[in-house]
């Protein structure tokens, strides 16, 4: 018969291993995210608490907006700026909302002309983040 030490210390053991197994999941998916997504054909790029995509086409720059979980953001929520390097020199943008999660703004150049995208995007509260988009094919 084992001895009520050996006994104690094992139902330690599983009351912290049940312990674990209930409250390790809730934290841990608490702040699970999915990876972002191009569902128009662009590049896509985590940005803050935002998932973004960039779709460039000759004339126009259209960026999508969702939150971490890929679901549409209406356009009107946040504000976005492009700066545009293309066509032999850089290019301010404002973007302005479209339809439900999209901004965009007219180029006076070709897709193929675009070397780099360095979009700001701010929320309700005045927070704001940048990143960098570069494509590849037009890059020297």
């Amino acid at each position: 018969m084992p001895s009520t030490e050996f006994v104690w210390l094992a139902v330690r053991r599983m009351a912290f291993a049940l312990l674990t197994l209930v409250l390790l999941p809730p934290a841990v998916f608490a702040h699970s995210v999915d990876s972002p997504r191009a569902l128009h054909g662009g590049q896509a790029r985590a940005m803050g608490t935002f998932h973004v995509e960039l779709h460039v086409s000759d004339g126009q720059l259209d960026l999508y907006v969702y939150d971490r979980h890929n679901a549409p953001l209406w356009a009107d929520s946040v504000k976005a700026h492009a700066q545009v390097l293309a066509a032999g020199g850089l290019h301010d943008l404002a973007l302005a909302a479209g339809r439900r999660n999209q901004l965009s703004a007219p180029i006076p150049f070709k897709s193929s002309d675009v070397e780099r995208v360095e979009i700001t995007l701010a929320d309700e509260s005045g927070r704001s983040w940048t990143t960098a988009f570069t494509l590849a094919a037009n890059a020297p």
